[in-house]
């Protein structure tokens, strides 16, 4: 990086970017000196038929998710697996993450036959065959002027088929693997929905419609078009409520005041919750339950977590009908929402994408008023997309989709 670069970066970062930018870089040479080494303990091993997770484990970002996911998932079909966390914070309780992290004493880089990491890893390349990296990406261009290493990747791991079918028509030199999402049953004890709408200020009455969101994706995420399309359906509904679990609320200040302002400019602003406290993987759940309806109206998703878990909960979801959620909002398990594809503006997101979702906010509203007038529909399509999710992303289907990934041969192009 030469000192024109440095002034650019600190710029749009800042001290404090440019500062953990460097430190993380410094951790990342560590870590990957420490699997070098690591390396050299059983160098002449003969890998048997398993799996190496090399990601980040202890935080909560999704992507960390995922990884948490996929070692459960892992665990739950009876694959074999280890894992190395590259974290430098820890920022989940220990209970997510305790039963699937493997002792540094314990693990071996050449233990199992193939490596997965999540995005970026410090693991040096030419230290494994058999690598790939899960990737994800929320539109049809982009992702390889954005992240240009993907492109020399030995595999990419696809988790829905919008991904699938794109990283193979824009990286036809890469082969790209589809394994299903880990999604994960609920494991843990959820609060009852009356105790967990009287914390929040609802009562039982109230019609709940929830978009669980974080601030960073805040564009994306096409937060406005959900206030709007509520204050349309419900604008004389007094017993109409939306409920938004945010993250990272502190540091986008600007942002909730332009939800609280819209909200307020349509009339239903004394009918917005918005909760910013951090909520235990339970009480989370917990409130996905006690709603009556998800929404998300987003402009495009890597997967969309949130959608799929109200569905295991029987919740109907209004969404998008574009991205990769696609590969559980269908028709009739879910209320598809038509879109036009709209071009990204510059301060919206990655330009690299051209073009993403702008959904139909009069037909969002038309089925969210359509699902609160109708309970009898509401608790029909509540129940086929409950349905849907628990046949689609059944562990007997992950792991078809792992076995067929475990046969395949990624052999590196640095030890060739």
């Amino acid at each position: 990086m030469n000192v024109f670069e440095i002034i650019a970066k600190l710029r749009v970062w800042g001290v404090a970017g440019i500062r953990d930018f460097v430190t993380k870089r410094i951790c990342w040479w560590r870590l990957a000196r420490k699997l070098e080494r690591i390396a050299k303990l059983d160098a002449d091993a003969t890998p048997v038929r398993g799996i190496t997770l090399i990601g980040d484990f202890k935080t909560g970002s999704s992507n960390t998710k995922t990884n948490r996911d996929f070692a459960h998932a892992l665990k739950d079909a009876g694959i074999p697996f280890q894992t190395f966390s590259v974290d430098r914070a820890c920022t989940v309780p220990e209970s997510e993450y305790a039963d699937i992290l493997t002792p540094e004493s314990e693990f071996r880089l050449h233990k199992y036959t193939h490596v997965i990491e999540m995005f970026r890893s410090p693991l040096p390349r030419h230290l494994v065959k058999n690598r790939a990296r899960i990737a994800f990406w929320e539109g049809e261009h982009g992702m390889f002027d954005v992240w240009p290493f993907l492109r020399g990747d030995d595999a990419l791991i696809a988790m829905s088929d919008f991904n699938y079918e794109y990283f193979k028509r824009a990286a036809p030199g890469v082969p790209v693997h589809k394994i299903l999402y880990p999604l994960r049953r609920i494991d843990v004890a959820v609060p009852p929905a009356d105790e967990v709408r009287r914390r929040f200020g609802l009562v039982p009455d109230d019609f709940v419609v929830f978009f669980n969101f974080d601030f960073g994706s805040y564009k994306r995420k096409n937060v406005l078009a959900t206030v709007r399309a509520f204050a349309q359906a419900f604008r004389d509904e007094p017993r109409a409520k939306l409920v938004f679990k945010v993250k990272e609320a502190s540091t986008h200040a600007a942002q909730l005041a332009e939800v609280r302002a819209t909200a307020s400019a349509l009339g239903v602003a004394d009918r917005l919750v918005v909760i910013t406290e951090f909520l235990p993987h339970a009480l989370l759940y917990g409130l996905t339950a006690a709603c009556d309806v998800y929404v998300s109206l987003h402009k495009g998703e890597g997967f969309g977590i949130g959608m799929a878990e109200a569905m295991l909960f029987g919740k109907p979801v209004v969404a998008t009908d574009w991205s990769a959620n696609t590969e559980f909002c269908v028709p009739g398990a879910s209320c598809p929402v038509p879109y036009k594809l709209v071009p990204v503006q510059a301060d919206e997101y990655f330009t690299a994408m051209k073009e993403w979702a702008e959904a139909d906010v009069d037909a969002a509203a038309k089925a969210l008023r359509a699902l609160h007038d109708d309970p009898a529909c509401r608790a029909k399509i509540g129940a086929a997309g409950k349905a849907f999710i628990e046949e689609h992303f059944s562990n007997a289907n992950f792991k078809k989709t792992v076995d067929a990934f475990l046969g395949s041969c990624l052999t590196n192009r640095n030890n060739v």
